[in-house]
């Protein structure tokens, strides 16, 4: 259950839960809630008394809630649906938070919608101390460069030849657009014909060569992969020496996230951004 989908679509998934029921439902919040709500309407009903409502019957029975990504749901702005849709289970039920990032925002819905809570934690295996928690590996450093407008993309070239026969690289733009318009440069003329063959490009409008692009680069020992800040969360690629952010990352936290969860170098190319840099870092 997702949104965007027709009245029809809609109609369909309510009328086939309403007759066959569902062991796994998979939506996202703001869509589920509006089944909720509207379920009555789309079915004919001429009362909006929840208790006929098939979904609301089916949460009843409900043993096993599963938020995927919760710190981005949250970011997202489904914190008032999320409550709405905690409201509706049973109090006796198995919660799962999965979550790459650890927020404040995290921590008060784990307090409202979980009780005697498990924390599982995949940390560093070095440790400051017991008692300081570390929130980027001890091993990372971070490197910012300062260049003018004319000389941003020569301060690129210059980097991936400099790495890219022998390193792993992934550089993050700002849109689907601006990774199509460096691949082609990078790959026609801009690198040498022996690292030209080494670039990968992967962003979300590519859906018939996406998996095959990317698992292309993960068993690869060396090349670039050029992709949007999206495909940070969740991904895993071994091997990776340098993450490179051409432009400002779409949220100030992606800095951070990026340290985290790829565990290697990282710079930037902003132009003329000591300021903004210094406040993401």
């Amino acid at each position: 259950m997702s949104g965007g989908a027709a009245h029809a679509k809609r109609l369909e998934d309510l009328q086939r839960f309403q007759a066959t029921g569902a062991t796994i439902i998979v939506a996202t919040p703001g869509r589920l809630v509006d089944l909720v709500q509207k379920a009555p309407l789309f079915l004919g009903q001429e009362s909006n008394n929840q208790t006929f409502n098939p979904i609301v019957r089916g949460l009843r029975s409900l043993e096993i809630l599963i938020l995927d990504e919760a710190d981005r749901l949250l970011d997202m702005g489904f914190e008032s649906q999320l409550n709405s849709i905690l409201g509706m289970l049973p109090k006796q039920r198995r919660t799962g938070l999965f979550s790459a990032t650890q927020t404040n925002r995290l921590d008060d819905l784990l307090r409202a919608g979980l009780r005697n809570p498990v924390s599982i934690v995949v940390r560093e295996k070095e440790e400051l101390s017991t008692t300081h928690q570390q929130r980027t590996p001890l091993t990372l450093e971070n490197y910012f460069l300062v260049v003018d407008p004319a000389d941003k993309l020569c301060a690129l070239i210059t980097f991936l030849r400099s790495h890219l026969s022998t390193e792993k690289i992934i550089v993050f733009f700002a849109s689907c657009a601006a990774v199509d318009y460096f691949g082609r440069l990078l790959r026609n003329g801009l690198l040498p014909p022996n690292q030209a063959s080494l670039v990968h490009v992967l962003h979300r409008k590519m859906r018939s060569k996406r998996v095959a692009e990317f698992e292309k680069f993960r068993s690869t020992k060396k090349g670039v992969l050029l992709c949007t800040d999206v495909m940070a969360r969740g991904i895993d690629v071994p091997g990776i020496n340098w993450v490179l952010q051409w432009d400002p990352p779409s949220n100030a936290r992606w800095i951070s996230f990026l340290s985290l969860h790829l565990p290697t170098f990282i710079g930037s190319l902003i132009v003329h951004s000591e300021i903004y840099v210094m406040f993401l870092v």
